[in-house]
């Protein structure tokens, strides 16, 4: 059968009945009780079809009939929408391994489908059929810690938020946030010859972008931007041509610090805040680049109040995230290739002094809608008006389920599937392992922060384990306690694998030691050990060894050790040494076996 039926001329077509009209005269003469000829021809359907219709109550169609019944195949859409709910939607392949699971379950053997597998005419029928309740869709992807946010977590917030905004004027309640606009404008549906297989358009792009930290109040006013080059220095022809009152600054990374933070309060939010009468309050997310005691402290004075959104929950919080950066990005990508087809066609990114040009452009592209955007931001987010169910509606429900008597027979997707699908989107069995992020001020979301707040005891990370406390059972004594040296700061290294010197006279030559240097790091000095074969003595407290480095082997990974091709000789204090080594084995040319792991040192 082809894909798309059409009837063949000449053939038999049957009279296509209103069902409306059909169910008014099904009523009607259940109703009136008059004969089916006289309804029916009152009506205007045929004698038979009213009469199908009131004594035989499952009417198939005409035609072919579906594999599955209509109830079974409503039961498949409800759990498909179910799964997208939940952040997991299935594709056409899924839907078919889903139909073929239920056909071997229930022991139907069904001959059009091979080996019980519907093919892709059959998904395709089967979203025909269920258009008015499913639909193919592209989607986006989201992070786990996204999709963690719960609805007792949104309830938490709203239940600090509500009392936070109680009597603060719309104009007083500003939301920031940090984005960046890309120097690649992206891609753009074009016209080509039909069958080209390489579509393509000559335009130079790179991977950069800038950074910005916008605000707007609820009341629609947008605050002006703040940039951030990513430059050791900052020149002035950098922030020629931009937006009236715009600041610029410089970072080495190119990404917001506290001190470009700081900057920002005092140079644009104080001032706008002092124009406004009452408490103010900062709606952000808790990054530790976008706060510090000092911005706190001075807000305070202005009688201006921080509050923090629940954690990865700002695409569903953030106002500026929901209706307020899509359509700027919007207008930067179509300014962007403007520039690109003209001044800009032969530069690769976009050159810094020209970048403050092309943002005031930006801005006054936006400024029509950027009031109305903001509002309709500020609204979606549950702020203004406090509205809790703004943010849990876009939350996945737990579904209820209707009279469906034969929903565990037909279907393997009832409450233990969707407690599966919770355990999938909200459950982190790995937490243990997860990387740990900065530390952020430990206060809950909604609730506006203090300076007493940040007290070193606050600013704690809340993920950080409690201290361990002392033990309440003293360690027993050893008789005789061993000697050890001062310099031994790593208790993971056993008596037995090294033994502590106390003098230097206990060192002789040839002795094999384990000596610590000092390495430097990117923000602090650690000791890193290296073992070497004493050689001789340049003074009283100095030595001179010759230092060995670790081999890879297939055999006692961790414990081989051989000398470079370059002797590595150096001088080391006895305050350096850990203590002697036992002698090692040789093991193959020019390589030792020592029973100290590369690792542990």
């Amino acid at each position: 059968m082809p894909r798309n039926y059409k009837t063949p001329a000449g053939s038999v077509q049957y009279k296509k009945q209103d069902p409306g009209l059909i169910e008014k005269a099904v009523e009607y003469q259940e109703e009136t009780g008059k004969p089916f000829r006289q309804v029916a021809q009152m009506f205007g359907i045929n004698y038979s079809v009213l009469y199908r219709h009131i004594k035989k109550k499952n009417v198939r169609k005409i035609g072919g009939q579906t594999v599955l019944t209509s109830a079974e195949e409503s039961l498949i859409a409800t759990n498909l929408a179910k799964c997208a709910e939940w952040g997991y939607p299935l594709d056409l392949f899924d839907l078919r391994l889903i139909v073929k699971s239920y056909l071997d379950r229930g022991g139907q053997v069904v001959k059009r489908f091979k080996n019980n597998m519907p093919g892709r005419d059959f998904a395709l029928s089967f979203m025909k059929r269920h258009d008015k309740d499913l639909a193919s869709r592209l989607c986006q992807n989201i992070k786990r810690a996204r999709a963690s946010v719960s609805p007792e977590v949104i309830d938490e917030y709203f239940q600090n938020l509500r009392p936070t905004l109680e009597g603060v004027p719309h104009s007083n309640i500003i939301n920031y946030d940090e984005t960046n606009l890309s120097d690649d404008p992206g891609k753009s549906r074009l016209i080509f010859k039909r069958g080209c297989k390489y579509p393509e358009r000559i335009m130079n792009n790179s991977k950069s972008s800038t950074s910005i930290i916008f605000a707007a109040s609820a009341d629609g006013t947008v605050l002006p931007p703040y940039t951030v080059y990513k430059s050791v220095h900052l020149y002035q022809s950098w922030t020629q041509g931009g937006p009236p009152k715009a600041r610029y600054n410089r970072t080495k990374s190119g990404w917001f610090d506290s001190i470009c933070f700081d900057d920002w309060i005092e140079e644009l939010v104080i001032p706008h805040c002092k124009k406004l009468v009452g408490r103010k309050i900062l709606i952000g997310d808790n990054l530790s680049s976008h706060l510090s005691v000092q911005s706190i402290k001075l807000c305070a004075e202005n009688n201006i109040e921080f509050v923090f959104l629940p954690r990865n929950s700002t695409h569903l919080t953030q106002p500026l995230d929901i209706a307020f950066f899509r359509p700027l990005k919007t207008a930067w990508r179509q300014i962007l290739v403007d520039w690109k087809k003209g001044a800009g066609r032969n530069d690769c990114s976009v050159r810094k002094d020209m970048f403050p040009i092309l943002l005031k452009k930006l801005i006054t592209a936006i400024d029509i809608n950027s009031a109305s955007n903001v509002k309709a931001g500020f609204k979606k987010a549950g702020i203004v008006p406090v509205d809790p169910n703004q943010v849990l509606n876009r939350l996945p429900n737990n579904v209820t389920t209707t009279d469906q008597d034969n929903l565990e027979t037909t279907l393997n997707m009832n409450n233990s599937f969707e407690e599966l699908l919770k355990q999938m989107r909200y459950n982190d069995n790995n937490s243990s392992t997860r990387k740990r992020a900065n530390n952020k001020c430990k206060v809950q979301a909604g609730k506006s922060v203090s300076p007493e707040d940040l007290s070193p005891e606050s600013e704690m990370n809340p993920d950080d384990p409690e201290p361990l406390s002392e033990s309440p059972e003293p360690l027993p004594e050893s008789p005789e306690p061993l000697p050890v040296h001062p310099s031994n700061e790593l208790g993971f290294i056993s008596s037995d694998e090294i033994t502590p010197v106390n003098c230097q006279a206990e060192v002789q030559i040839d002795d094999w030691v384990l000596v610590y240097f000092d390495q430097e790091c990117s923000h602090k000095t650690k000791k890193r050990g290296f073992i070497c074969q004493v050689i001789g003595t340049a003074d009283s407290n100095t030595l001179v060894g010759n230092f060995l480095r670790p081999k890879t082997t297939r055999d006692h990974k961790g414990f081989i050790y051989g000398f470079p091709n370059v002797i590595d000789k150096a001088k080391f204090s006895f305050s350096q040494i850990v203590g002697k080594l036992k002698p090692p084995k040789p093991y193959g040319r020019g390589l030792f076996l020592f029973e100290l792991n590369s690792k542990d040192i």
